[in-house]
């Protein structure tokens, strides 16, 4: 809306106080727009409560799997927006299987139109900056600043402040909509995204959190970073993390010089995903790379392997001994 028009509606809204008549406008928080300071009672409205993501009153996010569910619901934040547009823009293997998805999820073509042409127009070293807090390394403006180096400042921040499209506050930095990294990761180019997750990887003290942007920065197989990220999934599952174990072993796996090594780790993914939450959909896939890489014998084996792994580190011995049966099945399937 153009300021003449919000002008207009801005005069008629104040002459109709204590009239039957109803004056309702919105306006993002971050673009308070041309009715800002126009003497009209707002009501600011908060990020959705967690109970009212999933209730029945929430917004409704359905024909995904489990884990798909919850990735989407932890970076929406309990914005609606951000809660009903990106399910509609996964297809294929990205709505039942969690291990396919992005490290950043994809935007439908309203919301590119609406973040990503903001996002686009600002300087290369502004969107750089923006994509180190992008990629969820850290929020710490120090630790931010270590990390752009030479390449990128703080100070390179300022258009997208005054666009508020970002804000600090407490030496942290923050998006003002959840939906603004996933069009900051989108506008930068694979090159970048690997520069911007090796630069976070040198600045990060987690072990855990390091070594998965060490992953995303590498290109080709990497024994090293492989076995990092498998020895992460052991934590994780102790930690009863289960999805992230999975995401480490299969990220291992696609790292592995060796097949062996290779077949090895997307067994343990698969076991893994099925006896904890019941991803049958993930692990029928990563069965499925595993029999491209070996025979059915040799998947046999890696899959005694991975049950006796997991149930090393399982906090329930009973839930996962019964896991295997539905593994087996689909990997005899998928030989």
């Amino acid at each position: 809306m153009d300021r003449a028009g919000a002008e207009v509606l801005g005069f008629v809204a104040r002459r109709l106080v204590g009239s039957p008549i109803v004056f309702l406008g919105a306006c993002r928080t971050a673009e308070r727009g041309f009715f800002a300071g126009g003497g009209l009672t707002e009501m600011a409205l908060p990020p959705l409560p967690p109970n009212c993501r999933t209730g029945p009153g929430g917004p409704h996010v359905s024909g995904v799997g489990t884990a798909v569910r919850q990735r989407l619901l932890a970076e929406a934040a309990g914005n609606p927006l951000a809660l009903l547009e990106p399910p509609s823009a996964l297809d294929g293997d990205h709505r039942t299987d969690f291990t396919a998805l992005p490290t950043v999820l994809p935007l439908t073509e309203r919301l590119q139109a609406m973040f990503a042409s903001r996002v686009s127009e600002l300087p290369e070293r502004c969107r750089l900056m923006m994509l180190l807090g992008a990629l969820g390394g850290t929020t710490e403006v120090a630790r931010l600043r270590a990390a752009g180096g030479s390449t990128c400042d703080l100070d390179d921040l300022k258009p997208a402040e005054d666009g508020r499209l970002v804000q600090m506050y407490a030496n942290r930095l923050s998006f003002r909509h959840p939906l603004i990294g996933a069009a900051v990761v989108g506008a930068c180019s694979e090159r970048e995204r690997r520069w911007a997750h090796g630069a976070l990887a040198g600045v990060i003290d987690a072990p855990e959190r390091r070594v998965r942007h060490l992953a995303e920065s590498t290109v080709g197989p990497d024994e090293d970073i492989a076995g990092q990220l498998e020895a992460t999934a052991r934590i994780l599952l102790r930690q009863g993390d289960a999805i992230g174990a999975v995401a480490a072993l299969t990220r291992a796996a696609d790292l592995s010089p060796q097949p062996a090594d290779r077949g090895r780790r997307l067994a343990e993914a698969a076991y893994v995903g099925a006896e904890a939450g019941g991803e049958m959909v993930t692990a029928t896939r990563l069965l499925g790379c595993r029999a491209s890489w070996s025979s059915a014998a040799a998947s046999w084996s890696s899959l005694t392997g991975a049950r006796s792994t997991a149930s090393s580190v399982s906090p329930n011995d009973r839930t996962a001994s019964a896991g295997p049966r539905s593994v087996t099945g689909s990997a005899i399937y998928q030989t």
